[in-house]
């Protein structure tokens, strides 16, 4: 009777190792759900030969609980570039040809007041690197003015995180995108839940159409009203 329990426990530990070699294998092929579903049922059954009910519940647990950390969420995927050339600059959408201002090492003022306006509005996505004419010039030499991609990436977070009130690098991601062989840099902004005032002088900038429009003082008490309203 103990050896057969043991030759049970055997194989299915062995039909496990497999399942487990198997969703190696197949990697990028098999959705993230598909692999943690396959690993907690298959945890979730052996609990249940092993303990009964309450060892499947276990089992299933435990399987979810392996399965997120075997296969974590990816993050989220970029929309694709040459679709965002197809568009006009709009309310979430925005072209910058350079970073750096007049060819020196600041970054241009222009770049700060669009990531405060689309904080402060829905968010939306800044290419730098692209003319208003939706030709790609790229940011290679910057890039190599910078030291580096890594570099001219470091200042970019620097800026972003000293140049408001608030820091929103949570709110910031960035990609280096090569496009007809040139470099774009891409910095996604999501919307945030408080006002953004830039340059820690309260100034408040707001995405309206293609624009990014600074606010008055009086434009944006008005502005808090009618939202109040």
């Amino acid at each position: 009777m103990l050896i057969g329990c043991i030759c049970v426990q055997n194989n299915i530990y062995s039909i496990l190792w497999g399942l487990f070699e198997a969703s190696n294998f197949w990697g990028n092929k098999m959705d993230r759900a598909l692999k943690i579903g396959g690993l907690s049922g298959g945890l979730g059954m052996t609990g249940l030969v092993l303990g009964g009910p309450l060892g499947g519940v276990l089992g299933l647990l435990l399987g979810a609980t392996i399965g997120n950390k075997q296969f974590p969420a990816g993050e989220r995927p970029w929309s694709n570039m040459g679709a965002l050339l197809e568009r006009e600059e709009g309310e979430r959408l925005e072209f910058k040809e350079r970073f750096f201002e007049n060819g020196g090492s600041k970054i241009s003022a222009g770049i700060i007041k669009t990531i405060a306006g689309f904080a402060n509005a829905k968010g939306g996505e800044l290419l730098v690197g692209v003319c208003d004419d939706k030709s790609v010039a790229g940011i290679n030499d910057e890039i190599a003015s910078a030291d580096g991609q890594d570099s001219l990436e470091c200042s970019i977070r620097n800026v972003i995180k000293d140049s408001f009130d608030k820091n929103i690098s949570h709110l910031c991601r960035i990609k280096f995108e090569i496009f007809d062989g040139s470099v774009v840099c891409r910095i996604e902004v999501g919307q945030s839940s408080k006002d953004i005032f830039a340059n820690k002088k309260h100034e408040y900038y707001v995405r309206r159409g293609n624009q990014t429009q600074r606010l008055t003082t009086k434009e944006y008490s008005e502005c808090r009203e009618n939202e109040d309203e």
